[in-house]
């Protein structure tokens, strides 16, 4: 989120500024960044979407807990290389 706000930030203040930010978020690092930021938001989105169904008591069965667990980190990698794909 951070390197966001500096890009951001950077675009309002000056063309130098801007580029440096955005030749940072262009380059492998960033993207890198970027990436693992992404995967990320859909991983604690899903997060979420579990909790909200065990909050109207499904699925909170221990095995199917951990299921749904792996399911989270696989569905969030997928969901990420869908975007990346995409982008």
């Amino acid at each position: 989120a951070l390197l966001v706000v500096a890009w951001l930030v950077a675009a309002a203040s000056s063309v130098e500024a801007f580029a440096t930010v955005d030749g940072l978020l262009r380059s492998f690092l960033g993207k890198l960044i970027m990436l693992a930021a992404t995967w990320a938001i859909f991983y604690h989105m899903l997060g979420r979407l579990r909790h909200a169904l065990w909050d109207f008591g499904y699925f909170v069965e221990v095995e199917v807990s951990e299921k749904m667990a792996i399911g989270m980190f696989g569905l969030a990698t997928v969901l990420t290389l869908f975007v990346a794909v995409a982008v």
